[in-house]
């Protein structure tokens, strides 16, 4: 779902029905329709740097789940957060880095180490931070750019953490977040890097496992 945050909403009625993310990195726009096939069982094949989702039942279910509306400015915070497991709070907040996201281009040489999210919508933006925060990260305040809200994590302990949390499927984006990575803890530079899962200790255990029982399916799916 976080994903959605890249792509523009089309709906007029007995004309048109689409979704369409615009991305320089095509190999992000197959896995996303990959994860359409999955659900849908609907292939769109990417196709200049574009994915169009034309399917009027697919465009109606993906709006109607996520709320996504048209212009982009005006789409708040998702209306299923308040039934957001732990995982699939994760993947939304991935997916919206993916998709809104950024970090220096080489991090290996970059005066200044950081990752921002960047959006237009202040909500939207809000809700990212205030989950961020409530798992331990430290954001800056949000600020407007004169272009969209933004805010960064800057403290290295906070990106450290977030280069475990986070599970990027953008190729490129992933491949700088595993050089931010090496470029805080250098002793790790150029050994064999294996993903571990990471202990958030704000969410009691006893909720934290019923909240996972629970809503992973669609969402699941989406986010």
């Amino acid at each position: 779902m976080g994903a959605l945050r890249d792509a523009n909403l089309d709906v007029r009625p007995n004309k048109n029905y689409e979704i369409k993310f615009g991305q320089k990195d095509e190999r992000w726009l197959s896995y996303l329709s990959y994860l359409v096939m999955g659900l849908y069982q609907r292939h769109f094949k990417p196709s200049k740097n574009m994915l169009r989702i034309t399917d009027k039942g697919i465009v109606l279910d993906v709006a109607a789940i996520s709320g996504m509306i048209s212009p982009q400015s005006q789409w708040g915070a998702p209306l299923l957060a308040p039934s957001f497991t732990f995982s699939n709070l994760r993947a939304y907040i991935s997916g919206f880095f993916d998709a809104e996201g950024g970090l220096p281009l080489d991090p290996r040489t970059a005066t200044q180490l950081y990752v921002s999210f960047d959006q237009k919508n202040k909500p939207a933006l809000s809700f990212i931070r205030n989950e961020l925060a409530k798992l331990g990260f430290i954001p800056t305040n949000l600020t407007y750019t004169g272009q969209v809200w933004q805010f960064r994590l800057t403290r290295k302990k906070c990106l450290i953490k977030f280069c475990s949390y986070v599970q990027s499927k953008h190729p490129s984006k992933k491949q700088r977040l595993e050089r931010l990575r090496s470029a805080l803890l250098p002793e790790l530079a150029g050994a064999h890097y294996k993903e571990r899962s990471v202990r958030f200790n704000l969410i009691p255990r006893r909720a934290s496992h019923q909240r996972r029982r629970q809503n992973e399916g669609q969402v699941e799916g989406l986010t």
